[in-house]
């Protein structure tokens, strides 16, 4: 689903951005996408190499990549709240093979500062049961939004996030 299609599906401006680095931004390096041979074939930009994409890693021509998300805004009508307990509910067991990687959640109350990342292990090959659970998250005033980051040794599918809130009088 590209930006287009999911802003006129949820009503609201999606957007995401691709990169090929685990630092910062550079150029993304899987460029002309064509359905043929029944595989998505593409291109590299920076070569010219051919290639095509798989499910079962993230990485781009053998590079580990990394990935990043954020929430909506979590709001509460001017009125705090702690975040007791959050819970990235995802299939794990399909991390790269000899690997144990991590992740990373930080959250902003302001939009401009983060919180200092808090990582956890994603669990090894097979370890289908292993969940991701970060506590005593922190706090809200108003809003909050949270950002999870990690890199293309941790392959997981996101299904939800689930947190435990505890509401604050003023």
């Amino acid at each position: 689903m590209n930006d287009f299609a999911a802003t006129a599906e949820l009503g609201t401006q999606v957007w995401f951005t691709l990169t090929s680095s685990t630092v910062g931004f550079s150029q993304y390096r899987a460029r002309n996408l064509v359905w043929a041979y029944d595989k998505w074939l593409v291109g590299d930009p920076q070569s010219s190499n051919i290639g095509y994409l798989v499910q079962d890693t993230g990485h781009h021509w053998g590079q580990i990549v990394r990935w990043e998300f954020g929430t909506l805004i979590v709001y509460s009508e001017g009125k705090g709240a702690l975040f007791k307990e959050m819970e990235l509910v995802t299939l794990t067991g399909s991390v790269a093979l000899g690997t144990d990687p991590m992740i990373s959640t930080s959250y902003s109350v302001d939009g401009l500062g983060w919180s200092q990342d808090r990582s956890i292990r994603v669990g090894t090959t097979g370890n289908t049961k292993k969940r991701l659970a970060w506590f005593q998250q922190g706090h809200m005033r108003n809003w909050r939004i949270q950002r999870f980051r990690g890199d293309s040794q941790a392959h997981l599918s996101f299904i939800r996030l689930e947190a435990q809130i505890e509401a604050l009088l003023y």
